[in-house]
């Protein structure tokens, strides 16, 4: 399709009004929340221990399992499981089909969807490796120390994974403490987009199966769609491996984080409408089409779709933090309410 007589093709004009609204919409939200944000301070190493464990840092939102409830190594075996399942068959689809299979929004997804939990795999495994030195440091500085167990007075630190003994884990754990927030400030951009992919990729999912199985395979299956083990697990065994991501992770999901989904979207949508300037006919997906009246509408609806897509991912992050199975308990209670009874070991 020609781009020609602008004034013309007034479906397309509005389309372009729709879609520059929305991205607008989303970079002001982006500046508003996320443009603004202050890097974290080192800890003093005098500082108060319970301060240390009620300020949870950001970045152990990314590694922490059921908001402490198990172990981060299950989470890290899961993303690792996820990224070694998924990874080939993005290669076979793109080793048999070629360069074109990026021309559909599926393949966008699912490589967004590899990326992160490729980038998920090294910040649990490295935030798992390195709970394990601290740990031996501390056990080797309490042998060091001599200093008797005193299992009533035994709180667990959850940033650190072990238990805080006596007044050398304290001191163990505040100079150690002061050289992760180093690394954490180091690694701040990785573990950014660690977060931005996993709130992109989640709605972006579920409006990819979606539109598949509640539209295309409807209206064009059998005729055209074939229902193979690649096309299955793109469009469903996807789903299944983020539904487990959720309900294991600790991320929050901030409602603001949605302009990054709209942006990713936008973005395909554009790489659309260029490729047919350049003289492309054919439409992977018919309500893309912007050569129709009913464009403006069908793209109307593409918001709504995506605006709903999004609320489904925050209540399902909403409905899992409430779940009191998942829930930790407040901080403050590990120092100050009776933690021999919130912990044995």
């Amino acid at each position: 399709m020609e781009f020609m007589g602008l004034l013309d093709r007034w479906p397309l004009l509005l389309c372009i009004v729709e879609v520059a609204v929305l991205a607008v919409g989303a970079v002001l939200l982006i500046v508003r929340y996320d443009g603004n944000s202050k890097p974290t301070t080192n800890p003093s190493v005098g500082q108060d221990i319970k301060n240390m464990i009620a300020e949870k840092p950001n970045c152990e939102e990314l590694w922490m399992a059921c908001g402490g409830k198990l172990h981060p190594g299950w989470l890290l075996a899961f993303r690792a499981l996820a990224f070694v399942y998924l990874l080939p068959l993005l290669l076979y689809n793109f080793i048999t089909d070629g360069p074109s299979v990026f021309y559909f929004y599926t393949q966008w997804t699912f490589a967004l969807l590899i990326a992160y939990f490729g980038i998920a795999v090294y910040i649990s495994s490295k935030a798992c490796l390195h709970l394990r030195e601290r740990k031996e440091k501390n056990t080797s500085a309490r042998k060091r120390s001599n200093a008797p167990y005193l299992g009533s007075e035994a709180v667990e630190d959850h940033e650190a994974g072990y238990l805080i003994r006596d007044e050398s884990d304290r001191a163990s754990i505040q100079i150690l403490s002061s050289a992760d927030f180093q690394r954490k400030n180091a690694s701040k951009v990785l573990e950014s987009t660690m977060q931005t992919i996993f709130q992109v990729s989640a709605p972006a999912v579920l409006i990819t199966d979606s539109v598949y199985w509640l539209l295309l395979a409807p209206l064009f299956s059998p005729a055209t769609l074939d229902q193979n083990f690649l096309n299955v697990n793109m469009h469903g065994v996807n789903a299944i491996l983020l539904m487990g991501e959720i309900s294991l992770n600790s991320m929050p999901f901030p409602w603001f984080r949605g302009a990054y989904f709209a942006l990713w979207s936008i973005l395909y949508v554009v790489f659309q409408w260029s490729v047919h300037l350049l003289g492309l006919q054919w439409w992977p997906y018919p309500f893309l089409d912007i050569s129709t009246p009913w464009a403006p509408l069908w793209y109307l609806g593409l918001i709504a779709v995506h605006f709903a897509c999004f609320g489904v991912c925050l209540g399902l992050v909403k409905a899992k933090e409430n779940l009191s199975c998942w829930r930790s308990l407040p901080r403050d209670n590990l120092v100050e309410e009776e933690p021999t009874k919130i912990y044995s070991h």
